[in-house]
């Protein structure tokens, strides 16, 4: 059991990295990669993907995401609302 854990936040840190240096496909390939693992996605995980989205460019990614999280049953935090308030602001729609 907890080597799944460190091996969740191996991946969520993965696409947080990802996200970064703006490589969506890449950070898109970890989520698959936890999901062919049988890991469960967490709130760390859908941000850290919110924010590859943003980060990308593509904001209409990022808010599917958003709702995908809520519909996993998972409350979106400060930091997933905030990521995707800055894609908004960054296209100008604000």
């Amino acid at each position: 059991r907890k080597k799944r854990k460190l091996r969740l936040q191996w991946l969520n840190k993965q696409i947080s990295t990802l996200g970064q240096r703006k490589e969506l496909t890449k950070a898109l390939a970890c989520l698959a990669q936890i999901r062919s693992e049988g890991l469960v996605p967490s709130e760390y995980t859908y941000t850290n993907v919110i924010n590859a989205h943003v980060r990308s460019g593509d904001v209409a990614g990022a808010a599917e995401y958003l709702e995908k999280m809520d519909e996993e049953g998972l409350a979106p935090n400060v930091v997933a609302f905030t990521a995707l308030l800055k894609g908004y602001a960054t296209v100008g729609d604000v």
